[in-house]
């Protein structure tokens, strides 16, 4: 339920709409340019950030984060390849144990932890990447392939 600032708000916005103030805005149907949308934000300091980005700089941190984000969907395409893997294996000898798809995947989780809070470190909390919990998905991993493979 609107609170009566929203249903005044609703109704002056309404308002202003029917008469036509906001016809041939600048910026209208568009998204605001990221360096508008902080009105609180120094202008000298949105000159300097725009300057900078139009050079092709970015924060260091924003560039880790990329990297992080490119390791984990690597990590999750080359979990895909090794579950496919799996299944075949699991579908020839349904007691087969997978050590070696399981070794690789705790490689790749343990190598994906490291990246991950060497990031986070670096970063405030909103940011943060949550770390895998190995043995809670060692265990997802087995249970997906039995199941895929008994399907």
């Amino acid at each position: 339920m609107k609170s009566q600032f929203q249903k005044l708000a609703d109704k002056l916005i309404r308002e202003a709409q029917e008469r036509g103030e906001f016809d041939g805005l600048e910026l209208a149907g568009k998204p605001l340019p990221p360096e508008r949308l902080n009105p609180f934000q120094d202008p000298l300091e949105q000159r300097i950030y725009r300057s900078l980005k139009d050079s092709g700089f970015t924060h260091p941190v924003l560039e880790v984060r990329k990297s992080v984000i490119k390791q984990l969907k690597e990590f999750g395409d080359a979990r895909n390849r090794l579950i496919a893997r799996t299944i075949s294996q699991y579908r020839d000898d349904p007691d087969a144990e997978a050590t070696g798809a399981r070794d690789e995947i705790h490689d790749l989780l343990i190598e994906a932890n490291k990246s991950i809070q060497s990031f986070n470190v670096q970063t405030p909390t909103q940011l943060h990447f949550k770390v895998f919990d190995v043995d809670r998905e060692l265990a997802e991993f087995t249970r997906e392939c039995k199941r895929e493979a008994e399907e």
